[in-house]
């Protein structure tokens, strides 16, 4: 260094290199990319300062007699040296904790879990907070329960349109709402608690965001809370928090939904809007080559909100069948490709087959595969509104 003092960042990127994950999974690759089958000469290289450190270290280590590293250098010099010592080591550990601990989030953030938050890696907070909330014993388990990466602060502030209550809004009593329009079921702290202790149960929490866009009151802008997506825990792990667009078939695997919307298409064109109320689902379980085959079966009465282009009932029937079916298709498929059990499979085949269960899950999860899920939905239109349903338009 020509005889000058190493910089903050120069000592910095020192620490960085001694940790081990840097060392064994970071490194690594970059030296097989650079120098290919040669890179092993490197490995001769660290084994070169190895042999120096060892002796170093037994030095040491005979010097100490047995005693303490502390109090060995509060005998030989001071209090003062050894608390000294002490302050450096326990601070260059503490940095070393944190080089690994972001250096661990980045490499799993940039390669097997690249939609999942650099909060949720790293801190384990579902359990903790569910540790704190049994604990204290003025909170009631029927609180209704959010994930959220808001400032807490700005989703308090945000109240309802017109002056009406707070306790009209998503965050006192989403029931009314999930009532009138049905999609993504609110959870109470008691039942998120018991999903998450079942193994075989994956929990949906609501994900909560505010809406900056969409709402104006007093000619400005107003912020509303809204739900914007799930995140999927199991086992008290979060999986994975998954946008609102991408779960359009949920709904009809929910319990307790009363009433919803289907925007039907035809070409990818949108030809009518129905409200299906009370939808009725019911699982049963097959084994196909070995494996548990699921037949989910949907039933729905829907009513005609708007129609765009003539069409028979029954025409307006299949395609409306044909959209469920889909909703739920996609669904499933990117459970599949995420490796989350979104329709709660393994939870069905733990109460109506637990012997094949115990057989095929792992970790209380049991695999997809393209053959798992099978769809039949049965809709019926039965109600057109004051305009009257030509049932040959179309034909």
């Amino acid at each position: 260094m020509n005889g000058q003092p190493l910089s903050a960042l120069q000592l910095l990127f020192m620490v960085m290199l001694s940790v081990g994950l840097m060392n064994h999974v970071i490194i690594i690759p970059f030296m097989l990319e650079a120098a290919h089958r040669d890179a092993w000469i490197a490995a001769l290289g660290a084994l070169a300062g190895l042999l120096v450190w060892l002796p170093l270290l037994y030095f040491i280590a005979k010097q100490l007699n047995g005693k303490r590293l502390f109090d060995w250098l509060k005998s030989r010099f001071s209090s003062a040296a050894a608390y000294a010592v002490a302050g450096v080591s326990s601070a260059f550990l503490l940095l070393h904790s944190f080089v690994t601990l972001n250096d661990t989030v980045t490499f799993t953030t940039t390669s097997y879990l690249t939609a999942t938050p650099r909060w949720a890696l790293i801190w384990v907070i579902v359990a903790d907070v569910i540790d704190v909330l049994n604990r204290y014993n003025e909170i009631r388990h029927t609180a209704w329960v959010y994930a959220t990466d808001e400032p807490l602060s700005e989703l308090f502030e945000a109240t309802p349109l017109l002056n009406a209550s707070s306790y009209y809004s998503l965050l006192s009593n989403p029931e009314e709402i999930f009532q009138q329009s049905s999609f993504i079921r609110p959870i109470r702290l008691s039942r998120l608690i018991v999903d998450m202790d079942e193994k075989a149960d994956t929990a949906r929490l609501p994900y909560l965001t505010l809406d900056r866009r969409h709402w104006i009151e007093n000619k400005k802008p107003k912020p509303m809370l809204a739900v914007s997506g799930v995140c999927f825990v199991h086992h008290y792990s979060l999986q994975q928090c998954v946008r609102r667009s991408d779960l359009e078939g949920l709904r009809w695997l929910e319990h307790d939904i009363r009433r919803t919307p289907i925007y039907v298409k035809q070409k990818g064109k949108t030809v009518a809007s129905l409200v299906v109320r009370d939808p009725k689902t019911k699982w049963s379980i097959k084994v196909k080559s070995g494996e548990p085959a699921f037949t989910v079966q949907v039933q729905a009465q829907g009513a005609i909100i708007e129609r765009r282009k003539p069409l028979s009932r029954k025409q307006l029937t299949k395609l409306a069948e044909q959209t469920v079916k889909q909703e739920i298709r996609r669904l499933y498929e990117l459970g599949k490709k995420q490796q989350i059990d979104i329709l709660n499979l393994s939870e069905q085949l733990y109460r109506q087959r637990p012997d094949l269960w115990k057989k095929h899950q792992i970790n209380g999860l049991i695999p997809l595969h393209n053959n798992t899920l099978f769809v039949n939905i049965e809709l019926v239109i039965s109600a057109s509104g004051k305009e009257k349903l030509n049932y040959r338009a179309g034909d």
